[in-house]
């Protein structure tokens, strides 16, 4: 006992937030070379700004982009599935199936 009437509070918190800033900034420091290449590769080009011509470039892009991301993972899920045995057909469907359903879940929740 502590001799007082307040029960004795646990420092865990506050290391957990150290934790979740830490984390946080590793995560900065770690997308902040894509996020550059994307802002280089994809400029803004909104309707009546001095980047607007740029609509196709940016158009394009993004099309290559999302075609490299997806050779990405779809590589890391047959090297996934060789290494646990299970076929790379089923592991994909279910990455497509995961990947059909989040952003639902996003807007139900975000609507909710």
């Amino acid at each position: 006992s502590n001799g007082s009437s307040r029960p004795v509070r646990s420092k865990s918190p506050r290391a957990l937030v150290v934790a979740a800033e830490t984390a946080s900034k590793a995560m900065e420091l770690a997308v902040a070379p894509l996020s550059w290449i994307l802002t280089k590769t994809c400029p803004p080009c909104e309707f009546d700004t001095q980047y607007a011509y740029l609509y196709p470039l940016t158009l394009i892009m993004s099309f290559i982009w999302v075609s490299l991301f997806s050779t990405i993972i779809a590589a890391i899920v047959t090297r996934f599935g060789d290494l646990l045995g299970v076929p790379s057909s089923f592991l994909g469907m279910y990455v497509i199936a995961i990947g059909a359903e989040i952003p639902d879940t996003i807007q139900s929740v975000t609507v909710a």
